[in-house]
């Protein structure tokens, strides 16, 4: 599963060769995560203070190369990283809309001895899924029982619109039925995917469900 996402990684990089430089300078950090220059973060000696400096970074144009940095700086000064730390990570170039770097960061995870959890996995197929980039996201969905992460229902939503974004609208009803739970947002999304397809009958048979089962409709949905 690493050497896999790994290759999923390097070729998402690859495609967007440019758009970052990966800056190795904690002074930068500081002043990114709102720190006076010339004085050391507070992070850098309290784990909780690093994971509320990467929550700060929000969504600049940047924060993903920040986020990283971050990380790294963190390693350098041999702070105990966690999974918190990486997710609150990919989180910042999530809200950024840098999917190749959550997909970089999810795959240096096991070569620091992490082991993704749900969020992880929900925020890297959320990111692909903004991206338009459903076949990482699909592949992402497929790869969480084998690392024993069990699908929420942000996994299935997120599934579901990566399958309407593909046109697979019989993957996307198989997700919607698989799911434990399911909501106004999933259920939308896999009407859509009918629509798209032309299958108008499906469409209007999960209309119907959500009035059955009390899901509240969305604008989606009409």
């Amino acid at each position: 599963d690493a050497m896999r996402l790994r290759s999923i990684s390097s070729a998402a990089l690859r495609r967007g060769a440019g758009e970052v430089n990966w800056a190795r300078n904690s002074s930068a950090v500081a002043a990114k995560t709102s720190e006076a220059p010339g004085i050391e973060p507070c992070w850098l000696q309290n784990p909780r203070e690093a994971t509320k400096a990467l929550l700060r970074l929000g969504g600049a144009k940047d924060s993903g190369s920040s986020a990283w940095q971050l990380l790294q700086t963190m390693r350098e000064h041999r702070m105990a990283v966690n999974v918190f730390h990486y997710n609150a990570s990919m989180t910042a170039c999530n809200r950024a809309g840098q999917w190749t770097h959550v997909l970089d960061i999810l795959a240096e995870m096991p070569l620091v001895q992490l082991q993704p959890d749900a969020v992880t996995l929900n925020t890297s197929m959320n990111a692909c899924a903004k991206a338009r980039q459903w076949q990482h996201a699909l592949s992402l969905f497929h790869d969480m029982p084998g690392r024993r992460i069990q699908h929420d229902v942000v996994s299935f939503s997120t599934g579901i619109r990566a399958c309407e974004q593909a046109s697979h609208w019989q993957m996307a009803l198989a997700m919607l039925r698989a799911a434990s739970a399911v909501n106004a947002v999933s259920c939308s999304t896999a009407i859509s995917a009918c629509a798209r397809a032309g299958r108008w009958r499906a469409a209007l048979g999960l209309f119907d469900e959500m009035q059955q089962l009390k899901i509240r409709k969305d604008t989606i949905s009409f």
